[in-house]
């Protein structure tokens, strides 16, 4: 598949490991992506791609290093301006490994927006209607 022109689109659709291998040669010139959206996020994370997701996410958000007692304290680096949306419909939150348990972790300041329909039909139709 041919290289994204970063800059000179304002949508990519890729998988994974696509993503990275493009991520990682336009990271030396300082171009990212604004936004990142992940659908089927806690399937990615459960899934082979789940290495791919934390190279992209340690490009992209870089843990901050932990100042040590006797450290003096230094500016906080520049940091990549990307927005990330974790799109499921359902979202594991079962022990520290689960997808929604390592999103909240790393994304602190994370929102959860769901609704109490989720898997529901709509009230005007019936299950004995749907094959």
């Amino acid at each position: 598949s041919p290289m994204i022109r970063w800059g000179a689109v304002d949508l990519v659709v890729s998988t994974p490991a696509k993503f990275c291998e493009d991520l990682a040669q336009f990271k030396e010139d300082g171009i990212y992506p604004a936004c990142i959206v992940l659908d089927e996020a806690d399937a990615l994370f459960a899934g082979p791609n789940r290495g791919y997701l934390f190279d992209i996410i340690g490009a992209l958000r870089p843990r901050l290093p932990i100042r040590q007692p006797d450290e003096a304290r230094r500016p906080w680096p520049e940091l990549i301006p990307t927005q990330f949306v974790f799109a499921a419909a359902t979202m594991i939150h079962i022990g520290p490994f689960s997808a929604g348990n390592m999103i909240l972790e790393r994304f602190c300041t994370a929102h959860v927006v769901e609704t109490r329909h989720f898997h529901r039909l709509p009230s005007g139709i019936h299950a004995d209607s749907v094959q």
